[in-house]
C-alpha cells in the first residue's frame, strides 16, 4: 500500500531539494506493523521517478508472520486508503500535528525513534506522519511515520501509539 505519493514537480515540494517527479513511500501491510512491533524496520528501494520496492536488504521475512488475507483487509474497509492534499504552510516546523509532510514527528512518547539507513547509518530524514485513526488500518491507534535517506534511496516506516 502507498502511503506517501508526492509529485516532486510541485512547486511546494521544493523543500525536499530533489529533482525528480514523483516519490512514492509503500508500506507492507503484512511486515511493516509486525516489523516494527518487534523493533525492527522493513526498508524499501526508492527512486525520485515512483519507483518503491522491497529491498534486498531486509533479507527473509520474520519467522512467524500474521498474513492479513485480502478479504480481511477488504472487510475492514480501509481500501482505498484515503487521500490527502497539502494544506495551509505551517507557521514553524515544530507545529506537528495529525497528518503533515516535512518538519518534525508528532512523537506520543518521549522516545523518538529515529531509523538509521541501513547502508550509510546516517540517521534518516522525516518526510511525514499519518493519524492512523484517519488512515483506518487494522483499527491501529497512534502514528504512520514515514522517514527516508535521500543518499542512499532508502524509506522506511515506524508505527508509534
Amino acid at each position: 500500500m502507498t502511503l506517501f505519493d508526492l509529485d516532486l514537480r510541485d512547486p511546494r515540494m521544493a523543500f525536499l531539494g530533489l529533482q525528480g517527479e514523483r516519490l512514492r513511500i509503500p508500506i507492507c501491510l503484512n511486515c511493516s506493523f509486525q516489523y516494527s512491533f518487534q523493533g525492527e524496520y522493513v526498508f524499501m528501494d526508492v527512486d525520485w521517478f515512483g519507483k518503491a520496492c522491497w529491498s534486498p536488504l531486509n533479507g527473509e521475512g520474520p519467522a512467524e508472520l500474521e498474513i492479513y488475507e485480502e478479504w480481511d483487509v477488504s472487510y475492514i474497509g480501509c481500501f482505498p486508503p484515503p487521500s490527502f492534499v497539502l494544506g495551509a504552510a505551517r507557521r514553524t516546523p515544530y507545529e506537528c500535528a495529525e497528518a503533515h509532510l516535512g518538519g518534525c514527528p508528532d512523537w506520543p512518547q518521549q522516545d523518538a525513534d529515529y531509523p538509521h539507513c541501513p547502508v550509510c547509518q546516517q540517521t534518516m530524514l522525516f518526510l511525514g506522519q499519518h493519524d492512523l485513526d484517519q488512515v483506518g488500518l487494522f483499527g491501529f491507534e497512534g502514528y504512520l511515520y514515514a522517514f527516508v535517506c535521500f543518499t542512499c534511496q532508502k524509506a522506511t516506516t515506524v508505527q508509534q501509539h
